[in-house]
This record gives structure tokens, sequence and C-alpha cells, in this order.
């Protein structure tokens, strides 16, 4: 998040993985919404499939984005550590 300029404050203090996720949701929202070019810096640092961002739901926008990129951080940490050892 910091390498694409978005201000981290709002995940500080996170008591446990729900509260994660729902603040990385409001984080989503308001990049969304208030900053869509620091959004799509963030897009293209995580790498997210371009498949997958095309068949989303826009209904559902910010929800569905909020799991990709938590679910492609979380793939990219099981492949470093698979792959140092």
């Amino acid at each position: 998040l910091i390498l694409a300029g978005i201000d981290t404050d709002i995940l500080q203090s996170v008591q446990n993985e729900k509260e994660l996720v729902y603040r990385f949701f409001q984080l989503i929202e308001e990049l969304l919404i208030h900053s869509p070019n620091s959004f799509q810096n963030l897009l293209y640092r995580i790498d997210l499939d371009e498949k997958k961002l095309d068949s989303l739901n826009s209904e559902h926008i910010q929800w569905e984005l909020t799991v990709l990129i938590l679910q492609r951080e979380l793939q990219k940490v099981y492949f470093r550590k698979k792959f140092s050892q």
C-alpha cells in the first residue's frame, strides 16, 4: 500500500482478521470514490488477474475487490514462503 502512495493509517491498531477485512474494505471504497489514480496504481502493484477484474459484479465491486486483493496478497506470501526454503 505504501509503495502505491496510499495512507495506511486506517489499518493501524487492527484487533482481529475480521476488523482488518472491514477496514481494508473501507480503504478500497475510499480510494474508488476519492482517489481513482491511487487505486489504479494499487491494482498495478498488486498484479491482479485482469480476467478476474473483468468478471466483477458492479453491485458489490468494493467487496469483491477487497476479497481479490487480500487473496492475491496471501497468495504472494504463500509463494514467497514456499520458494524461500
